[in-house]
Order: C-alpha cells, then structure tokens, then sequence
C-alpha cells in the first residue's frame, strides 16, 4: 500500500497515520506524488488498484492525474476516484479522457447523495485499464 500527497503537511499526516498500521513488510508506504511528473518511484505498471477521493477539484488537473494512474496501474487493474461535483470538473468529460487518451474503461458509477450538507453529490466512479 502506498499513500500519496504533495501536500508535506499531508504527508506528515499520513506517515504518523501509516505508523498506526505497523511496521515491516505490508506495512503502507508514504510517498510524495506531483501529478505534473512522474515520479521515479513509479517504475511501470505495477499496482493492481489505485483509490483516488477528491482529487479532481480543478480542470488542469484531470490530465496529469489519469497520465499517472495509467502509468502506474497493471493493464486490468482498477481505479477507484471519489468525486464531489462542484461544478468545476465535468466527470463526463474526465471519463472521455481518461477513455480517449489514457486507456482507461469507465465501468460503472455509485452515487453517494448530498455530501458535507453542501449540497454536493457525491460519486465514485470505476475505470478498468485496457493495456
């Protein structure tokens, strides 16, 4: 497992959290991830499943993001994005992207209600990687 920010009070926050897991093998990995590069610790298609909860909150993110879970991701594996509407990032328009450009099948959609008493929708989309 890892857990990922680019956030380093965030990361701090996760490797207190990770230590709660233990410790050895198995135990969660925190690493720093910038969408806008790959970084050297994601050596190929290696993980079986991403989970991704509100991260596509700005339109000049959902590039950067897909190229990363394609890039990381094995050709069948899942992933899980949780996202608030905010009215900011069209989920239809992410899943042709992520179809389109990143070899990411858009498989199904659960939604979740209003969130937070914002009056946002919460959803959580499927995508399977076809190579």
């Amino acid at each position: 497992m890892v857990l990922t920010d680019s956030n380093l009070a965030v990361l701090e926050l996760l490797e207190r959290n990770a230590r709660f897991l233990g410790e050895g093998e198995g135990a969660p990995v925190v690493r720093a991830l910038d969408w806008a590069a790959l970084p050297n610790w994601i050596t190929g298609a290696e993980f079986d499943l991403v989970i991704a909860s509100d991260v596509l909150y700005d339109r000049a993110a959902v590039e950067p993001f897909f190229g990363v879970v394609a890039a990381a991701l094995k050709p069948g594996g899942t992933l899980l994005v949780s996202h608030t509407d905010r009215g900011i990032v069209s989920m239809d328009e992410a899943i042709q992207r992520a179809q389109v450009e990143f070899g990411l099948s858009w498989t199904a959609e659960a939604s979740g209600g209003e969130g937070g008493g914002l009056g946002e929708s919460i959803a959580c989309h499927t995508f399977e990687k076809d190579f």
